[in-house]
């Protein structure tokens, strides 16, 4: 009688355990062009297709849609409006990217203005 009891009440202990299912609302940053950035600089551009290796010093790029390119000059490098701040401000968020930069290149991706995730 004491094991069907135990039984009984892990049984409908389970039943209390509901996966809690949360639906995000997510908002897709568009790269048909740079309309989702503020004040973006002539360095950003959108393109079709970027390729090259890693001992590459520029990629090559084909025109096109769906592909954020940072054509980097070094006259620009840490001048003030270079970087490229997007529209969208967010709480959490869900980020999925891929990345080509070049041999000996130094970038970031800033989220709510302070944190970064560094690439080298």
């Amino acid at each position: 009688m004491y094991r069907i009891f135990i039984t009984a009440c892990l049984a409908l202990a389970g039943f209390g355990a509901v996966a809690q299912v949360q639906d995000y609302k997510l908002t897709p940053l568009q790269l048909n062009d740079l309309q989702g950035f503020k004040t973006p600089a002539k360095n950003w551009k959108i393109v079709g297709e970027v390729s090259g290796s890693f001992s590459d010093e520029t990629p090559k790029t084909k025109k096109g849609t769906g592909i954020l390119y940072n054509d980097f000059k070094k006259d620009i490098q840490y001048k003030e409006g270079a970087n490229l701040f997007t529209n969208l401000e967010h709480g959490d968020i869900f980020l999925s990217l891929d990345f080509l930069m070049p041999k000996g290149s130094n970038s970031g991706i800033y989220f709510q203005g302070r944190y970064e995730v560094q690439l080298f």
